[in-house]
């Protein structure tokens, strides 16, 4: 059966048709509807970073969490990584301290829907998405929560930056400009270092540095940006 694809519309009237595998759906029924949350396993710990989700770098999680909302006819709860490994603490300490250390290492990396009755529905105790919420009921500035409004222009945004890839592609844009962040670059696991001909020495050899976005910057570009197209994504 599946899901319907994500359907992307081009500059020029064309349609192009994504499809993937999302590795877990899950889903829950409150009283506002139905939610759907989408997780991605990895084989290291990753996590969604406004940086590079802002400028088309990080397409896939949220395009899944897109496919399985609009497909579903749901609420996009969440969209996470999760490590499937077993890792390494300092037990030195008591045993419910590395109890405490390894929760952490396991919890889920990405975003989620700032609604409080939600974030419970996941994680009552806080062990799967650590604290989100202040004593208050305000959102912790270090948890990538996001309102209802927000989630739907970040999905909007994702789906709008990869019609923008495609045009490029189908433009034949295959200009070596490997983008880098400050803890990351493009070319550290690229598996075509040796043959893509990437010299900085050269002229036509410039790596596109991306300035460093909190959620709030992104959240502000996301409200500023008229056709929610940056205009130097690349895909990652």
């Amino acid at each position: 059966s599946g899901l319907p694809p994500v359907v992307l519309t081009l500059h020029d009237g064309r349609r192009i048709a994504l499809r993937g595998k999302i590795d877990r759906v899950d889903r829950w029924e409150g009283d506002k509807g139905v939610y759907l949350r989408v997780i991605d396993y990895k084989s290291a710990r990753k996590d969604i970073d406004p940086t590079r989700l802002y400028y088309g770098l990080q397409l896939q999680l949220m395009l899944y969490l897109q496919a399985a909302a609009q497909g579903m006819k749901a609420n996009a709860a969440g969209a996470f990584y999760f490590a499937v490994r077993a890792p390494l603490v300092n037990a030195e300490d008591a045993k419910e301290a590395a109890e405490k250390a390894l929760a952490k290492q396991l919890q889920l990396k990405g975003v989620v829907l700032s609604d409080v009755e939600v974030v419970n529905a996941m994680d009552a105790d806080g062990t799967a998405l650590g604290t989100i919420f202040t004593k208050s009921g305000g959102v912790y500035a270090h948890a990538s929560a996001y309102t209802k409004e927000e989630m739907q222009a970040l999905l909007t945004h994702t789906q709008q930056t990869a019609a923008n890839l495609a045009d490029g592609i189908r433009e034949g844009d295959i200009s070596v400009a490997p983008a880098e962040t400050k803890e990351w670059s493009a070319c550290q696991w690229c598996e075509y270092r040796a043959v893509c001909g990437f010299d900085p020495a050269m002229p036509h050899c410039t790596k596109r540095v991306l300035p460093a976005l909190t959620r709030q910057e992104l959240l502000d570009k996301l409200a500023n940006d008229t056709d929610n197209s940056p205009v130097d994504a690349k895909n990652e």
